[in-house]
């Protein structure tokens, strides 16, 4: 991790992060796939998350499929709506 961030500074993770501005609402595993969706409070708490499980040792090739901009009608408030799939190393 450290070499990595003497190459990119930006590489790493943001340690002020705060996880609870992203929930998830459904995943699902098959043939050691992982598919998850989920909604978050802004495009950039997606992209951190998708920058963690890059950096993990248990999720390869993280690829997000869709993120839009919703009303979600429970909250009142415009969130981030994601799908991402990975790999997953059991």
């Amino acid at each position: 991790y450290k070499e990595m961030l003497l190459k990119n500074p930006n590489a790493g993770y943001n340690s002020q992060w705060n996880p609870r501005r992203v929930w998830l609402t459904a995943i699902k595993e098959s043939n050691s796939r992982l598919h998850i969706q989920g909604k978050a409070k802004d495009h950039d708490d997606v992209a951190e998350l998708l920058k963690r499980l890059n950096l993990s040792r248990v999720f390869k090739g993280v690829r997000l499929q869709r993120n839009s901009l919703v009303k979600d009608k429970k909250l009142g408030l415009k969130v981030i709506q994601f799908s991402l799939a990975c790999k997953v190393n059991h």
